[in-house]
């Protein structure tokens, strides 16, 4: 009966220790995106064990660092017309979504955003077949 006491005490005590606690420091350096540091982000090692090699796409962030370099984007001139039904083979599908996923990046980077809301149908429409 008094080791049962002695533990309902010690429980009720217990938030009362933890307000008395001072906060830990903050961190000197935050690391990047994924927890990993900025002078880690090129280390060999770190992009194979985050499996970060030739087949994987870059992150969207090092994408739209690229196009900013080609500004202006010439988004008029790369237009693709889309088959009005969708591909019935499923490479050709891929394919076909790639296209309107990489039109997504160019319209956005150009601040074309009347025609987004027309890729997202168009985006919708692929997924669905």
């Amino acid at each position: 009966m008094k080791h049962r006491i002695a533990t309902i005490l010690a429980l009720l005590c217990l938030p009362l220790v933890a307000q008395n606690e001072t906060p830990a420091p903050a961190p000197a350096e935050k690391p990047a995106s994924g927890g990993v540091p900025a002078d880690l982000l090129d280390d060999p090692h770190v992009l194979e064990e985050l499996a970060v090699n030739e087949f994987t796409a870059p992150s969207i962030a090092k994408l739209f660092d690229t196009l900013q370099y080609l500004m202006p984007l010439p988004v008029a001139e790369t237009e693709r017309k889309y088959p009005p039904s969708t591909p019935r083979e499923r490479a050709d599908l891929a394919m076909e979504l790639g296209f309107l996923i990489a039109d997504g990046f160019l319209v956005v980077q150009a601040g074309q955003m009347e025609k987004v809301e027309t890729l997202a149908s168009d985006l919708t429409r692929y997924g669905k077949a």
